[in-house]
């Protein structure tokens, strides 16, 4: 894959090693998928497990789990974990988690930069496939997603039909695997039709490719199009 230049004032996208800068990513990502109105007291108990956690993995460290970020002079502005997993019979898949990035920088691809790092490791590591699962209600991540070729398999669908979240993964060694190179049907679907788009991914269908209807920057689901094709 080829390397991204780092934006101006930040760093490359890396793989973290210190238990202050894993703490600071876990404190970020925990941040990102908090719910709202949580009390001073709930945010210090965030910190401090962020702390511990982040301490507890340098000292035990898990030569199958990763953390990627990306800095602005010490500060973790956008990050990821990367897990190895390997079957009995020796093949190696990679697992995307907690991608986060800051709000003050969002809208400058670093979301892309932490997804090609990961794949970049996962690619050393001798996995056939990357996987991923991205909340039906988040259109910018599910397209930066499928910008690095994955594509979207499943749907899983929570109790409320407009909620849920797409199974996504990405071959690295066998091209024929690749729906958005071998596609011969396609289909257009509202994005946020979650029911029609699981009978879809059901039967076959992959998700590839997702355009706006108004803004780019637009991530209201409603404004989105899903983009599908069948082998």
């Amino acid at each position: 894959m080829e390397r991204m230049e780092a934006k101006p004032g930040l760093s490359e996208a890396v793989i973290l090693t210190s238990a202050e800068d894993i703490a600071a990513f876990l404190l970020l990502m925990r941040k990102a998928f908090r719910t709202s109105g949580q009390t001073e007291s709930e945010e210090r108990l965030v910190l401090e497990e962020a702390e511990r956690d982040g301490v507890s993995f340098v000292e035990y460290p898990d030569p199958n789990e990763y953390f990627i970020g990306i800095k602005d002079g010490n500060q973790i502005v956008a990050g990821g974990a990367l897990q190895i997993i390997t079957f009995r019979d020796g093949r190696k898949i990679a697992r995307l988690s907690g991608h986060a990035v800051d709000p003050r920088y969002r809208g400058r691809e670093l979301a892309q930069e932490v997804t090609d790092k990961s794949i970049t490791i996962a690619e050393e590591q001798n996995c056939e496939r990357v996987e991923a699962s991205v909340n039906a209600n988040n259109p910018a991540a599910l397209i930066t997603k499928f910008h690095n070729d994955f594509e979207a398999y499943d749907l899983s669908v929570a109790t409320d039909p407009n909620d849920g979240f797409f199974q996504i993964r990405k071959y690295l060694r066998n091209s024929d695997h690749s729906t958005k190179d071998n596609a011969k049907e396609w289909k257009e679907v509202a994005f946020h039709n979650l029911p029609l788009i699981k009978q879809y991914l059901d039967n076959g269908w992959r998700g590839i490719d997702l355009k706006n209807t108004a803004k780019p920057t637009d991530n209201d689901p409603e404004k989105w199009t899903l983009i599908l094709g069948k082998q």
